[in-house]
């Protein structure tokens, strides 16, 4: 990917300022959790334009560490030994300098990791990097302990939505879908760090994990709701241009039309009065819709012991 699209380009800045929303709506999560993936390398979603193979390494070449360390009250009944770190990788693409630079200048990433130090106890720390990494993607990665969101995501996501929304509303779209991705990428991490038991596809329980936040801590007013939205109608356009071809039955993720489905699917759930008009106009199945009320509560219940020993505060 040799060159931004001319709009991405001239609008770095306000792309720099979504993600701040973005952020800033993350602190509202983790606000709500003090209050009350394991993905190798692979991509996030199963379309093509989003395959390729990587082992999510990265040299320790042009990396710079942040401090974003913090102090709070306790009540988690766990040791907190670790934190949220930031580290800033030199960028090989010269088309994302700027936005790179900005990240850096602004301290995007350390708002949200100090949210995350004073919601969280950690075993150990658990690093966040944006960058450019020759493909589109996000990730966590095990071995490195870290999550990482790639500005070829962020570009894809805007291109994507740009095929419906003016630039300024995919930018938006965009910001709200990365939202989605950068939790379920969390949920990797927290299964990993906790030792979490998943009885089922990992895959999945990200996915689930994501739409708990932002469904329910975030909520309407926080922005959660819209960024599930998103994220739904990401997989959903993603779909439409892969058809039925080739679909990769064999992966870990879910197909782009099952996550489409899932999210839809919390989200009624989440508040069947509200979103009835995905039933009435037929975007959600009814026979799918009868079971989300209970496929929400269910989820709920499941995240909130899951992380009910990790919380602080």
């Amino acid at each position: 990917m040799s060159k931004l699209p001319h709009s991405i380009r001239q609008n770095a800045f306000n792309l720099l300022m979504i993600f701040v929303m973005l952020i800033f709506g993350f602190g509202c999560v983790c606000s709500s959790l003090g209050d009350d993936d394991r993905n190798r390398g692979k991509n996030l979603t199963n379309s093509p334009q989003t395959q390729s193979n990587t082992t999510g390494k990265q040299s320790n070449k042009g990396r710079t560490k942040a401090n974003t360390q913090t102090t709070t009250t306790k009540r988690s009944t766990e040791e907190d030994k670790g934190d949220f770190q930031v580290e800033y990788v030199d960028v090989e693409n010269p088309a994302y300098e700027r936005l790179n630079q900005e990240m850096r200048q602004e301290k995007i990433l350390e708002s949200a990791s100090r949210d995350l130090n004073k919601a969280l106890a950690l075993p150990y720390d658990i690093t966040l990097v944006t960058k450019d990494c020759g493909q589109i993607n996000a990730f966590y990665q095990p071995s490195e302990r870290s999550i990482t969101i790639c500005y070829e995501m962020m570009e894809f996501y805007s291109k994507l939505f740009g095929q419906k929304y003016s630039q300024e509303e995919a930018n938006q779209k965009m910001a709200e879908a990365l939202q989605f991705i950068f939790l379920h990428e969390l949920g990797h991490a927290l299964i990993d760090a906790y030792q979490l038991p998943v009885t089922g596809n990992e895959e999945d329980a990200a996915d689930k994990l994501s739409s708990y936040i932002n469904i329910k801590e975030l909520g309407e007013s926080g922005g959660g709701a819209r960024a599930a939205i998103a994220a739904a109608q990401a997989f959903g356009m993603q779909s439409e241009m892969t058809g039925n071809k080739d679909l990769p039955f064999y992966d870990e993720h879910a197909l782009d039309q099952q996550r489409f489905y899932n999210i839809l699917c919390q989200l009624f759930g989440s508040n069947p009065n509200k979103y009835e008009v995905l039933v009435k106009d037929g975007t959600l199945p009814e026979p799918r819709a009868v079971r989300c009320p209970s496929e929400f509560q269910q989820n709920v219940r499941t995240w909130e012991n899951l992380l009910a020993k990790y919380r602080k505060q």
